[in-house]
């Protein structure tokens, strides 16, 4: 039996010249002939050619902006995490972890776990995710579930029903309560990184599950990483998350910058098709 305890443990070029024919443009009837004057086609620089047809480079330049919008919108990712899978029906007990997932924000560490259908009930649930913010499960506590750890995220239901316990397991010191989500198979968590000791987000983690023996103590019924030769594995390290306000930024830098090019395309397509339609 094991005793899982908050408390314990990113063309043309060309040198010469060409006689081009005159040729006649017929705007409305017969009578209405204009005759477009023969010029040589002297090569011009890139530019001169940008002086000649300002509505062409500025298109391009708006297209490729809105192109950079549309593909930085199709890459971004939702969700980024560290995730472990852990095999269902490994054991004959609820509640049964199927996987295992953890990542962090310049502000938050963020743990999840998701239990087999069926598996979770969170009003006979007890919990401990462990965290080894140097990496090194040699330090930190040495007793407890899982060994190594410097701080434990505990949740026991005979104890509360709505948080978790947040606890240096060096000093022993209950460091802070955070709520925790529930959905109908899995358990979230964010960890405030100023909580742990003002740490940049960077665990390892491993995670213990189980039903409540009392308010201080659970009998362990699965757990994740799985025990490999009679030691235990730890998950991680943990990786960053995208954080949406990050990339709506990106995303509103860039479509200002579009309809700022736009703005300056405008009067050219005025004066061009005013032209036109003058014509």
């Amino acid at each position: 039996m094991i005793l899982l305890s908050g408390l314990s443990e990113k063309g043309y070029s060309s040198a010469g010249t060409r006689e081009i024919e005159p040729h006649i443009l017929t705007f409305g009837g017969p009578d209405e002939a204009h005759t477009d004057n023969a010029k040589e086609f002297q090569p011009t620089s890139s530019a001169a050619r940008k002086a000649a047809y300002p509505l062409s480079y500025s298109s391009r330049n708006a297209f490729s902006l809105a192109l950079c919008v549309i593909t930085v919108a199709a890459v971004t990712p939702a969700y980024q995490t560290t995730t472990v899978i852990d095999p269902a029906n490994d054991n004959a007990l609820a509640p049964d972890i199927v996987a295992i997932s953890a990542g962090f924000t310049r502000t938050q560490l963020l743990l999840a776990a998701e239990f087999r259908p069926g598996t979770l009930h969170p009003a006979n649930l007890s919990f401990n995710f462990g965290i080894d913010t140097d990496l090194d499960p040699t330090t930190g506590n040495p007793g407890g579930f899982p060994h190594g750890m410097e701080y434990s995220v505990f949740f026991n239901s005979l104890r509360s029903a709505s948080v978790v316990e947040v606890q240096n397991t060096v000093t022993t010191e209950l460091v802070a309560t955070l709520p925790i989500s529930f959905s109908q198979n899995s358990v979230s968590i964010s960890v405030p990184l100023s909580v742990l000791g003002g740490d940049d987000g960077i665990a390892n983690f491993a995670f213990g599950t189980g039903e409540p023996i009392d308010a201080y103590s659970s009998f362990a019924s699965d757990q994740a990483p799985d025990w490999l030769n009679g030691e235990l594995k730890w998950a991680g390290p943990t990786t960053p998350v995208p954080e949406p306000v990050t990339f709506l930024w990106l995303l509103v830098s860039l479509l200002l910058a579009a309809l700022a090019g736009f703005r300056r395309m405008l009067p050219r397509v005025q004066e061009q098709f005013g032209l036109m339609i003058a014509d």
